[in-house]
């Protein structure tokens, strides 16, 4: 298997640089208080647009002040959570959530081994501070705007540090205890865009697959531990 992907921009880049491999992640299921599953601030995370062109130099990634970001993935009770903090400079959004891809956000994927098809998610924070979600793809027999409209999702700016943290009901994307527990496909990708030009000049993914053509094979597998404690956590704080 093809373990490097270039960096710069178009067929004819020289620099190669390693790939993730599609491995299964162990991580427990309770986010707060504990490390990262997936840190994005290497070069090899990142792709550029306009890396080749001395022209357009200033829209370059500027390394981890520009953009990285800090990932996630758990579960709280009957929710799949998703956390992001992504760190960047300069934010910038004013885009529909139909096209928040094109300036600052991001996108993940979930993928079940039991569905046909895959979730593909976007989330993005406006200027003024209100929470884009959007659902483009999803696996037969469920509606993207429904899973939509299912999604919490809470974000903060503070300083440079931009937070996304998602909370996705179970039922609504089919995902079962078995899911959870053996593994599914999750990937993700942060835009830049810092108001230079039209729209975004980079990214950081966790692998190849969702802005460079629709192909998850590279997606790393998730699994959640010690699930049953978290849902056993959550309903012993509800009022309900």
């Amino acid at each position: 298997m093809d373990t490097t992907m270039s960096c710069g921009n178009g067929a004819k880049d020289a620099e190669a640089v390693p790939l993730p491999k599609v491995s299964a992640r162990a991580v427990q299921a309770e986010v707060d208080g504990r490390n990262p599953d997936f840190v994005l601030d290497r070069v090899w995370n990142v792709r550029q647009l306009y890396a080749a062109n001395p022209e357009t130099v200033d829209r370059t990634w500027g390394g981890e002040r520009g953009l990285s970001a800090k990932i996630w993935v758990g579960r709280t009770g009957d929710f799949l959570r998703v956390r992001f903090e992504v760190r960047d400079d300069i934010h910038r959004q004013t885009f529909s959530a139909d096209q928040l891809y094109l300036s600052d956000g991001l996108q993940f994927i979930l993928q079940s081994p039991s569905q046909s098809g895959n979730f593909e998610f976007g989330l993005a924070r406006t200027e003024t501070g209100e929470g884009l979600v959007k659902v483009w793809i999803a696996p037969a027999g469920f509606k993207a705007d429904e899973v939509a409209a299912a999604v919490r999702l809470d974000t903060a700016r503070t300083g440079d540090i931009t937070v996304y943290d998602a909370k996705i009901p179970l039922k609504a994307i089919g995902f079962d205890e078995a899911t959870v527990a053996n593994g599914f496909k999750f990937n993700a990708i942060i835009y830049d865009y810092d108001g230079i030009g039209e729209t975004r000049e980079s990214w950081i993914e966790i692998a190849p697959g969702i802005a460079s053509g629709k192909d998850y094979s590279k997606a790393p597998y998730v699994k959640i531990l010690n699930t049953n404690q978290s849902t056993k956590s959550e309903r012993k704080g509800s009022t309900r």
